[in-house]
């Protein structure tokens, strides 16, 4: 699953390949398991919705999307998906937001 992500969400690497969110092969020079930051940063920048959101609501997105943004997301996965959707829906349900967000999320 992350291979295809990788793929998909992440910069190229300087082989050409897709670059890896964190280090899969002990044997390389990295540590097992270490996030590479910047690959990390890319994907925030690029794919967090929910930051976006919340960095351009008040600059006209709002009132592009108000109303018009319905979420549908499982209960529970392996990868935690639901968590950012979890977010997403604390950040819209907050009753200060101008415009109202006025979408759905279940």
């Amino acid at each position: 699953q992350w291979d295809v992500w990788e793929a998909v969400f992440g910069p190229r690497g300087a082989d050409g390949y897709p670059a890896r969110l964190f280090c899969k092969d002990p044997s390389g020079d990295c540590e097992y398991g270490a996030v590479n930051k910047s690959v990390a940063s890319q994907w925030v920048e690029r794919f967090d919705m929910t930051r976006r959101l919340k960095q351009q609501w008040r600059h006209g997105l709002g009132e592009k999307l108000s109303g018009k943004l319905h979420v549908y997301v499982g209960g529970a996965d392996s990868f935690f998906l639901t968590n950012a959707v979890m977010d997403l829906q604390d950040w819209a349900s907050d009753p200060a937001l101008d415009p109202p967000f006025g979408g759905e999320i279940v």
